[in-house]
Parts: C-alpha cells; structure tokens; sequence
C-alpha cells in the first residue's frame, strides 16, 4: 500500500497496514499533518513494515554503547543466554540505547516501550530510511502509532533535512534563555547520552507539532509541549497541511483525483476544467475515487 503521495509504502498484513495508515489518512484523528513529498530520501517508496525487533537475531546486530546487567536492561530480551533478566525489569528504570547494524552498513536507531511488564524495542529507524514496527505492537494500535510518528520524526529529520541552524534553534526553544550543553546526535556514548540528545527529542517534538498524538516524552531532558507545536514547526520550515484532503474533479466527471494524479497533471497542461474540493465533499456529492491514486 503506497502513502504519503507515495514517498511510503505500508506493508506487513491488512491488518498491520490498517494500523498504520490513519497516520497517512486525513479522515482520522491520528493523521500526521506534514507535506511527504518535501523528503529527498535515497530511494523511493520507503518501506514501513513490522517484524520481531527482539529476536536473537537482531541481538546479534547490536553495538552496546556499555555492556548490560541485570540492573541496567538494554534491550528486552529475556529468553536469550546472557540477557538482562526479566524479574529485574522495571517501568521506572529506563534502559539505555544502542545502535544495531545491518550486514550494509546501514545504522539503527531503536525505540523502547514498556509492553507487558518488561521493556521492548518498539520499532527501528534505519539510516537508509526503512521503518519497522515491533510485532508485540499490534495488539496495541495507538502504541504503533505513536511509534510510527517517532520514526517518522528521523526520515524529517534525515530526509528534509534539519539543517545545523534548525537544530540549534530547537534546543533553544528546549532551553530558553540558558545555554545548553547537550548535542543532537551522540559524542561518546549513545547509550549513556541517548536521553538528553535532541535527535531523539525531536521524535516528540514531531509528534506534538505535526497531529494530534500523544508522544512518551517521560525519560527524555528535553520535552515538547503543545504550547510549542507552531513555533517547533516554524523553526523546521515547513507548515502543516491541512486535515482536510484537497481532491480534483475535472470537467463532468463523476470521480475524483488527487492533486498529484497523472490524470490531474495532464487535464492542467491541456487546460480541461477543473473543480477544486475537500473529500468529504465530493463523497457527499456522490463522486467515485480514481481507480488510481485512490484518494480514500
């Protein structure tokens, strides 16, 4: 399934798809407001999928920023030799981070949640783009959501991208008034600095400035507040597109298209007439979806 006027395409089964596709669908209160098609990833659609992110594995992938104990869990898993017990897991006790690799080169960027009494990676951003949700999420749809966003929030991040001064000026808005010591990405150790890093505030920052989701923003130094939504989004650059989907009807048609259709650019360039309408109008008008852009 290909969203986000086709940078993205969803897979896993319909069921894991439907899950993420009200952050693509302007009908539903979960839908992220930021215009796709400004992303310049490497290659297009990016995939967003599921899998086990805590199998042994991608254990094996991992680089640990400090080596685990049963104090101090790092990663979730705990019916592999070696790894953290799950009697010492706790919700207070916030694990730190690693980086995992792929047999490419490209790097990881994990997230962890609280599931079922232990901590899990949730899901994992790649560098080259590719988004991948934790199975144990499906049962638990607004988790994948809020996952997906702060994911998301990385392809903004290395895609747009954040410029240097952009980033600057968000951890000034974190800190206002005062100078702050942390960086965006990691000096010496991401598991020790995970926390305090602005790259991995920005995923909450993202959230709260492009939908109406609720990030976990409980562990971090630097926290987001809806008070900061506009000012977050002016500092990126880029401004929220409108809930309402804008669709084309042309001439006497009685179906409707996306403003990227093919069927749309052709009609500008040979000058048809054309109609300009949010979707819940033309439903109400009794018009069909284009077969091809599908802009449900």
């Amino acid at each position: 399934m290909i969203v986000g006027d086709g940078t993205f395409e969803l897979q896993g089964s319909d069921a894991q798809k439907a899950i993420v596709f009200e952050c693509f669908d302007p009908s539903s209160p979960n839908f992220i407001r930021f215009p796709w098609l400004r992303l310049t990833p490497p290659a297009l659609p990016i995939p967003i999928g599921w899998m086990n992110l805590n199998s042994a594995e991608m254990l094996s992938a991992i680089e640990w920023g400090s080596e685990p104990s049963p104090n101090d869990p790092m990663l979730g898993i705990a019916d592999i030799p070696g790894s953290p017990n799950r009697a010492a897991q706790r919700p207070e006790h916030v694990p730190g981070h690693v980086h995992i690799h792929d047999e490419e080169g490209n790097e990881g960027h994990g997230i962890l949640r609280w599931i079922s009494g232990r901590w899990w990676t949730a899901g994992v951003f790649w560098t080259d783009g590719r988004i991948y949700v934790d199975v144990r999420c499906e049962s638990r749809p607004a988790l994948a959501r809020e996952v997906v966003s702060a994911e998301l929030a990385h392809s903004v991040d290395f895609f747009l991208p954040l410029s240097d001064d952009t980033k600057l000026e968000l951890m000034d808005l974190w800190h206002p008034g005062s100078e702050d010591a942390h960086t965006w990405w990691e000096i010496h150790d991401y598991g020790g600095e995970y926390y305090t890093l602005g790259g991995e505030a920005f995923m909450g920052a993202f959230t709260i400035a492009y939908s109406e989701m609720e990030p976990d923003q409980s562990a971090f130094e630097h926290r987001s507040t809806e008070e900061m939504a506009d000012a977050i989004a002016a500092i990126v650059g880029v401004a929220p597109v409108s809930s309402r989907l804008m669709v084309f009807r042309i001439g006497r048609s009685r179906r409707y298209h996306r403003e990227t259709c093919w069927v749309v650019r052709v009609s500008k360039t040979l000058g048809r007439t054309m109609l300009k309408l949010d979707l819940s109008s033309a439903q109400a008008a009794m018009l069909t979806p284009c077969r091809i852009c599908r802009p449900e």
